[in-house]
């Protein structure tokens, strides 16, 4: 599998230069995965992050009397294992496949760098391609927090709801 042509038409490695799109694709590693195989693994070192290509996700964490819980599902052109990159703490969950899929594995270290040396529109395109998705996965655990009170509630909380912001609140009236 070529993976330049793949990242350069995915909606958030697109906006990278040709370039940059190679070295990335140079950098990165292919994984076919198979139904229940862990892509990442909670508690262990995260040295890589992922671009999930074919298939769905289940993303688990271990609750505090040891029973797995789902914190969600990812779906293809899902950027994912960012959160502990550089962090002694380890990854706080496990990614793994429900079905038969294809991911791409970027090492971790493609984020290091000196933003002012010959390597650095690199590591500051990407560290803003990353914080982008980031914040897209921010605004849709928002959405989905919100359905979830609203469902609870059984009251319609519209009236709170500024969709201007894509998952925020308004400010309260002073």
């Amino acid at each position: 599998m070529e993976l330049g042509p793949l990242l350069e038409s995915h909606a958030l490695t697109a906006r990278l230069k040709p370039e940059h799109v190679q070295k990335l694709a140079s950098a990165a590693r292919v994984r076919t995965l198979v139904p229940g195989e862990a892509i990442c693994r909670e508690g262990l070192p995260a040295t890589t992050f992922f671009l999930l290509i074919e298939g769905n996700a289940r993303v688990t964490r271990t609750a505090p009397r040891g029973r797995q819980e789902v914190l969600g599902l990812l779906r293809p052109g899902s950027l994912f294992g960012l959160v502990g990159i550089g962090d002694r703490s380890g990854r706080p969950a496990t990614v793994a496949s429900t079905e038969p899929g294809v991911v791409v594995e970027f090492p971790g270290d493609l984020l290091d760098g000196d933003p002012r040396s010959v390597e650095g529109h690199f590591v500051i395109a990407l560290r803003e391609i990353l914080a982008l998705a980031l914040d897209l996965q921010l605004r849709a655990a928002n959405q989905q927090l919100l359905m979830r009170a609203d469902e609870l509630t059984e009251r319609s909380l519209d009236d709170e709801w500024d969709a201007g912001t894509h998952g925020g609140w308004k400010q309260p009236a002073t």
